[in-house]
């Protein structure tokens, strides 16, 4: 089978198998599920966990959508059917494609069937967690000042955002489409580059090192707006500015902020609320804001950690259930130790 016709194959998969219910149940994932809108929530299949925390759901257009909001992996049915199986969705993909068509009804025109019932869920983490170090580094290298790329650029100014003040601050990057990209940048058909996801972001553990990197699409486009390094956790991993990577690095007050006021930091959701505030301010002003960039299970006890007691922590997270999850994380973690505001209005210290 061609490329193309395993593609195809895939799709019409994709199509039938679109009932999650029935397909949680079929992999051995239904026990202690509980139901939400056009799916439900299970035990997620990569990680220990005594909640439901993995949504299992049909997505706008049709087809299943996987994303666990505990350990922030994402996929679609093929890598749930693979982690059921204890599989890898990209390296063991044409054994995948198999029974997901023994379980669709359909014929896999692969050969080589598969037998028997799937192996129940492994639950255990991916290892490593994050990509290797030295592909995270190598990509990041390659990549170009965010003014170099008219995509990048004009999407950037779509969103009000000034690229000469992302390119000076070095909180983004373009990603050229001759890079040479590392298995992880991509789904099992196109690079971040090909599917016009051309604006890179790092990604800093709780200790100021780069760990990774997320993909923002930058062109109209079907599919998810980012994406982040296929096969891995984004899971303790924040966007940060040159302050907040001081902050995550040393655990403690910067000292070039006065001694007369207290450690400011905003806590922003998403890729351009993090570009926003973190080109807002100055370099010279001595007051600025640290500015720390959160997406799903970003936010750990051990970033948290790593601020400063007294600082002056405001968030600016969406006024929607994710939005409001990610503030309560913010605010328990840091509750009894920090001022905390709410997009500007002060909540309970």
């Amino acid at each position: 089978m061609t490329l193309a016709q395993s593609s195809n194959r895939a799709d019409e998969i994709r199509r039938v198998l679109t009932d999650a219910r029935e397909l949680c149940v079929r992999l051995g994932l239904a026990e202690g599920a509980r139901p939400q809108s056009h799916g439900l929530f299970v035990p997620c299949p990569w990680h220990n966990e005594r909640t439901p925390s993995c949504s299992v759901r049909r997505a706008p257009d049709g087809t299943l959508s996987v994303h666990c909001f505990g350990c922030d992996v994402s996929g679609d049915v093929f890598d749930l059917i693979a982690v059921a199986n204890g599989l890898n969705s990209r390296r063991d993909f044409p054994r995948v494609l198999r029974i997901a068509a023994e379980l669709a009804g359909v014929p896999s025109d692969l050969g080589g069937a598969h037998r028997g019932p799937p192996i129940r869920a492994r639950r255990v983490l991916p290892e490593p967690r994050y990509p290797p170090v030295e592909d995270v580094a190598g990509l990041w290298a390659a990549c170009r000042p965010v003014g170099d790329v008219s995509e990048v650029a004009a999407w950037l100014h779509s969103r009000a955002l000034d690229a000469g003040a992302v390119e000076d601050f070095d909180l983004a990057r373009a990603l050229p489409l001759a890079a040479r990209l590392p298995e992880w940048a991509g789904s099992r058909w196109q690079t971040w580059g090909q599917a016009g996801y051309r604006l890179v972001l790092p990604m800093f553990d709780s200790h100021g090192v780069m760990r990774s990197l997320r993909a923002r699409r930058v062109v109209a486009g079907e599919g998810p707006k980012n994406l982040a390094p296929a096969g891995y956790r984004t899971g303790g991993l924040v966007m940060a500015d040159a302050l907040g990577r001081v902050l995550l690095t040393s655990g403690k007050r910067p000292e070039s902020c006065p001694e007369s006021v207290p450690v400011r930091i905003i806590v922003a959701e998403g890729e351009p609320d993090f570009l926003t505030w973190a080109t807002r301010f100055s370099d010279a002003d001595e007051t600025a804001p640290a500015v720390l960039g959160v997406v799903s299970g970003s936010w750990t006890s051990g970033i948290a950690e790593r601020l400063p007691d007294g600082a002056r922590v405001t968030i600016r997270t969406d006024p929607d259930d994710a939005g409001e999850r990610y503030a309560c994380a913010v605010f328990e973690s840091l509750r009894g130790r920090c001022t905390i505001l709410r997009g500007g209005l002060r909540g309970v210290a």
